[in-house]
């Protein structure tokens, strides 16, 4: 807990990226089902360890730790099509805004709402792409041709669909809209935590605005 909470009192800044690392590994680890595409990466931390060591930490303690956390956890979804591993960082996601110093945490995060834009792709994409919750709304069946994500939905679920029968089809839609629910169920969860919590809701209202306004082209 001290490590992780105050990374440079013990070691470089390449010792926080580890620490953040290693902390990753054990939420995803925490956050895996039986139902998961991939096996977990780790072993689950002991029970109520996280809680511990965030719920209880100051803010400035945890904050240096849950930045690098959270561009791991952006990453991870970042080239992530409807048919991959998504659901897993996004349990981490509604695991993390549980606890307000996390919540606080990312809605403090420099990619909450980027400020950088790329001007290849306007400020639309750049919200898509670059924010924290932006790679997770990224996160579709439809193909991307400037940004693709792997498995390719079209290729596992639609190749040759001239030759094949009706109802493998059908399933393959059905397959697609439960993940895709899924996604969305668990995006207005966190979007719902952090509107309840007064230290962070307004935070919550500016992205929201920021995504609309960004976007106002693209309708």
């Amino acid at each position: 807990r001290c490590v992780a909470g105050k990374p440079d009192t013990f070691a470089t800044d390449a010792y926080a990226d580890l620490t953040a690392a290693e902390l990753l590994v054990f939420l995803l680890a925490e956050a895996a089902d039986p139902l998961d595409s991939a096996p977990s990466p780790g072993a689950p931390p002991p029970g109520a360890f996280l809680d511990e060591l965030f719920g209880n930490a100051d803010y400035d303690a945890v904050e240096p730790v849950m930045g690098e956390l959270y561009e791991r956890l952006r990453q991870s979804v970042g080239k992530v099509s409807a048919l991959g591993d998504f659901q897993r960082p996004l349990r981490v996601l509604k695991r993390l805004v549980g606890i307000p110093n996390c919540a606080k945490a990312l809605v403090q995060h420099p990619k909450w709402i980027p400020k950088n834009q790329i001007m290849l792709i306007g400020e639309g994409r750049t919200m898509e792409i670059c924010s924290l919750l932006g790679a997770f709304f990224h996160v579709s069946a439809i193909p991307d041709r400037e940004f693709a994500s792997q498995p390719d939905v079209v290729q596992q679920c639609f190749s040759d669909a001239s030759t094949r029968r009706p109802a493998d089809l059908l399933s393959s839609f059905a397959a697609i809209q439960n993940v895709m629910n899924s996604l969305q169920d668990g995006l207005s969860d966190v979007l719902l935590v952090l509107l309840k919590n007064s230290d962070t809701r307004e935070k919550v209202l500016e992205y929201l605005a920021a995504v609309i306004n960004t976007n106002a082209g693209r309708s």
